[in-house]
């Protein structure tokens, strides 16, 4: 079956400037990982665009698998 592509916006939170050393490597090794599955065609920041922290586009078998992937804390702490 064919993958399909899913584009994920991320939204500043609250406590975004206060991110942890520990939050922003937890962040960066599920980039990892999911790039390591095949599940990320590509990922970025977004710099000047209020509210915003950054996009990814996944490419997985469903919506659902998609939105479990950030269901998680890693994605849940930005």
């Amino acid at each position: 079956m064919e993958k399909l592509m899913y584009m994920v916006m991320l939204e500043k939170s609250k406590t975004y400037n206060k991110m942890t050393k520990k939050v922003v490597t937890e962040h960066v090794e599920n980039i990892r990982r999911l790039d390591d599955e095949g599940k990320l065609e590509i990922c970025g920041v977004f710099k000047g665009y209020p509210g915003m922290a950054g996009m990814y586009i996944l490419k997985t078998d469903s919506r659902e698998e998609a939105e479990v992937e950030f269901s998680h804390p890693p994605n849940l702490s930005i």
